[in-house]
């Protein structure tokens, strides 16, 4: 959970045409929770670490069934 900043994501899963794998599509906004200013690269960096903290947590999931 982030102090800065209020962030909402959704995910959909789509199986391939021949069921093998699975398409992941992460969508995610950002609200400022702050009146103080954050360097833009700041909220990047946040915004990329929370992007693979969630990917590598889907994979455990799917890797666990």
């Amino acid at each position: 959970k982030s102090q800065a900043q209020d962030i909402e994501g959704e995910y959909q899963l789509e199986p391939s045409p021949d069921g093998a794998k699975t398409r992941l599509t992460y969508m995610t906004t950002a609200k400022d929770k702050v009146a103080v200013p954050f360097p833009q690269s700041v909220l990047d960096s946040a915004g990329r670490e929370t992007f693979v903290n969630t990917v590598r947590g889907l994979q455990k999931v799917v890797k666990q069934g």
